[in-house]
């Protein structure tokens, strides 16, 4: 390692360890140690909470033996409540601005590493600046934290960021098939599940989706109905959980 690489390292070390790290209880019911703009955050405490109802579903149906594929991650705390729940986490997220929190947020709750981090979106193809992390979380993990970090969305930066199929995970790189995918992206779900369905087809992993049907018709052309339609026509059972700001549906094999 350089001489720059080296100071680098230092000063992003210095700075993430000056992170306060609080007790939080997210909606009332979970409680995970989150860096302090995060714990901070007022939703977590308000009645209606934050995706209140999803997170609820999530939680009673995810446990011990699961495999959860979490596509849109963001900063971590729900795909970490998913390990603290007794599963394995495959993570998807596309920004590198928000990776340095992963391992503050799974050092402080003595969290095992994910099975695998990809900085990357899902996709429904795979090129070629698709990346995959066994067991360590990317070299974007190694930069300060960032509370205002913005989003990357799949419509707008495909070009610049790794797409990677679940399929490919599964079938050509030997990673655990999920038994759980849970999806955020902002209108890009077909793009997420169409690059999953022989995985869907074979091994029927539960799917908690946040539908963005406008945002769907704005950037795809596509309509969310139809996907639903698709997605139970492979054999799942579709329950509506909660409409807030987007729609939360839940699918789970016949």
């Amino acid at each position: 390692m350089g001489t720059k690489s080296i100071i680098k390292r230092m000063a992003h070390e210095r700075g993430n360890k000056m992170t306060e790290m609080i007790k939080a209880v997210v909606n009332g019911d979970f409680e995970i140690m989150l860096p302090k703009h995060r714990a901070d955050r007022p939703e977590w405490y308000q009645p209606h909470g934050w995706e209140k109802l999803r997170l609820k579903s999530m939680h009673e149906n995810i446990g011990k033996g699961d495999v959860v594929y979490y596509v849109g991650a963001e900063e971590g705390e729900m795909p970490a409540l998913c390990q603290m729940w007794g599963a394995e986490v495959v993570l998807f997220e596309p920004n590198p601005k928000v990776w340095s929190h992963f391992p503050l947020l799974w050092s402080a709750n003595n969290l095992e590493k994910p099975i695998v981090c990809i900085p990357g979106f899902a996709s429904d193809k795979d090129n070629k600046l698709a990346r995959i992390y066994y067991n360590e979380f990317p070299p974007e993990a190694d930069a300060p934290i960032e509370a205002a970090h913005g989003f990357k969305e799949l419509q707008y930066e495909a070009d610049k960021y790794g797409q990677t199929k679940i399929d490919t995970l599964v079938y050509e790189k030997g990673i655990k098939p999920p038994t759980a995918i849970s999806l955020d992206v902002e209108g890009s779900e077909w793009r997420v599940l169409g690059g999953a369905e022989k995985t869907m087809r074979e091994f029927r992993p539960k799917i908690w989706l946040s539908g963005h049907p406008e945002f769907m018709m704005m950037y795809w052309k596509e309509y969310l109905h139809d996907l639903r339609q698709f997605i139970k026509g492979i054999g799942y059972q579709e329950t509506l959980i909660d409409y807030q700001h987007e729609v939360h549906l839940f699918y789970e094999s016949i």
